[in-house]
């Protein structure tokens, strides 16, 4: 039997800067490239992403690599007001996008979700930024409830720091209710603040209209993620010291709520709703850069 072809990523490239996607595997973006440094950012497949993903296990227990969109929910839950179960992870990672238009430093992907809402996502290489535009329309006959996250591995060094701006009152999930951390001023090492063998689950509410989450390895390499909080006014992160993932990760999830259970967030006033014909909008940058940043030297756009 001959063997499958695979669909060839997508690659956008700067002088400074490689992105890589797949369409065919839920428009995961699996690289993130500083080619200056020859530092990876996303966290990379331990085995080739043949075909579409393994939907038969839980997320959590499928690639852990790159970064996938989560919507209309994180956890597995049922849509509000019906019986309908949704999957673990939403379902955006679970299918095939479609290339809608491309050029050498840019790439707009669709999925129509039969929930009723189309979601379309333009990457745009500037230089050392990449520019995530979001686009969602509502399609179905009437009001249709979610959540959104971003949701990259960010594969981290022992001495990456995590830095941020615009964002407070950081919680944690524990023993039924949200309890405060104190966030250190020169950053969270995860290697060091994160117990070995542990994952925590973080939020932080968007306390200015920009919001910006830094990593800034020891050596001076940085990722940073500018978002206007408009569009998301909360952060999610995930931090991971060898727990669920093979790699110490940090996984900065700029989200539309705190929550990661779409029922949860609609009993609590979280969730958003999209209309018969609505549009709603927003944008993300992501810069590679060097050393710690101040919002006004990102190069931004909101």
């Amino acid at each position: 039997m001959a063997s499958q072809i695979q669909p060839s990523p997508i690659v956008l490239e700067t002088e400074g800067v490689r992105v890589e996607l797949l369409a065919h595997r839920g428009g995961k973006i699996t690289s993130l490239f500083d080619a200056r440094r020859g530092r990876e950012w996303l966290v990379q497949a331990e085995r080739e992403l043949e075909g579409a993903p393994d939907t038969s296990i839980p997320y959590d227990e499928g690639d852990l690599c790159g970064w996938d969109e989560m919507m209309p929910t994180i956890e597995a839950c049922r849509l509000p007001g019906t019986d309908r179960v949704l999957a673990d992870h939403g379902e955006l990672w679970r299918t095939t996008w479609e290339v809608s238009s491309r050029t050498a430093t840019s790439v707009t992907t669709v999925v129509q979700s039969d929930l009723g809402y189309r979601f379309e996502r333009t990457l745009t290489l500037e230089e050392s930024v990449l520019v995530v535009d979001y686009r969602v329309i509502g399609t179905s006959a009437g009001p249709v409830e979610y959540l959104w996250a971003a949701h990259p591995f960010l594969s981290l060094l022992p001495d990456t720091r995590l830095y941020l701006d615009g964002a407070a009152d950081v919680t944690e999930a524990r023993d039924g209710g949200a309890q405060r951390v104190d966030w250190p001023l020169d950053g969270l090492r995860v290697a060091k603040d994160i117990e070995r063998g542990t994952g925590r689950k973080l939020f932080a509410r968007a306390t200015e209209e920009s919001v910006m989450a830094s990593l800034v390895d020891g050596d001076g390499a940085r990722l940073t993620w500018c978002w206007s909080a408009t569009g998301a006014p909360w952060l999610g992160l995930w931090l991971d010291h060898a727990s669920l993932s093979r790699h110490l990760v940090a996984a900065i999830e700029p989200t539309t709520c705190g929550e990661d259970s779409l029922d949860v967030a609609s009993v609590r006033g979280q969730s958003m709703a999209i209309a018969p014909g609505e549009v709603r909008r927003w944008r993300i940058c992501v810069e590679v850069g060097e050393g710690r940043p101040s919002k006004e030297e990102v190069a931004w756009d909101s």
